[in-house]
């Protein structure tokens, strides 16, 4: 196993263990959106498909207030393009596939209605994330039997970094046992390394976006 498999592995066993409790007495949410890059930087700047589960539990029976945790994937980057590869002194062709992604473990406070039986149910949170970069490259060819196998691959940049999640949205709430959510969100990460010309310069990474959101109350 890869460190970058050993990294995801222990960031989604961490959400697993703590956000199954919480959306066993609150709400476990699923949501798909994009996340736009607000600033200058080149690295992880492209408008990523956001997909994200997280599960909240109010503090206590009638209170607004209550905690969440959540697991957030980004996807800025997946390209395929054909390229010349050399192999045993024959010219052949292989598949290049470029990626930057990133993965994120979160955990804060949110403050929205206090009826688990409303129809409309506002809500703003807000709370700290730990983000996994990944920037990455792999080589694949096509063999005789006409399987593809990996030649080479490369890391490019991976790295951990800490930032702050905040958003702002409702849920909708059809039935009592499940309902839709639109929400607004934006993630300001701490000294995120790019690969800026001949500099390797640290920036803030700054994402805004929306998602649409599934809602399942616990039992």
């Amino acid at each position: 196993m890869t460190s970058k498999q050993l990294c995801i592995t222990a960031l989604l066993l961490s959400f697993v263990a703590g956000a199954s409790s919480f959306a066993e007495q609150g709400e476990g949410t699923f949501a798909i959106g994009y996340a736009k890059p607000d600033g200058d930087f080149d690295r992880y700047a492209g408008t990523a498909l956001l997909l994200s589960v997280r599960g909240n539990v109010h503090l206590a029976d009638g209170s607004p207030f209550g905690l969440w945790m959540g697991f957030q994937f980004m996807n800025f980057k997946y390209e395929t393009q054909e390229v010349p590869y050399e192999h045993a002194g024959f010219d052949d062709t292989g598949t290049l596939t470029t990626k930057e992604q990133a993965y994120a473990l979160m955990l804060g406070g949110q403050f929205g209605s206090a009826s688990t039986k409303a129809f409309f149910r506002p809500r703003i949170a807000g709370g700290l994330g730990m983000y996994l970069f990944v920037a990455d490259r792999s080589l694949k060819v096509e063999t005789i039997s006409g399987e593809d196998e990996e030649v080479d691959s490369k890391v490019d940049d991976m790295r951990i970094r800490f930032g702050t999640h905040i958003s702002i949205g409702a849920d909708f709430f059809f039935t009592p046992k499940w309902g839709l959510g639109l929400e607004i969100f934006y993630d300001y990460v701490w000294n995120l390394r790019q690969a800026l010309g001949d500099t390797n310069e640290k920036v803030t990474g700054r994402y805004g976006g929306v998602a649409l959101c599934v809602v399942m109350p616990g039992t």
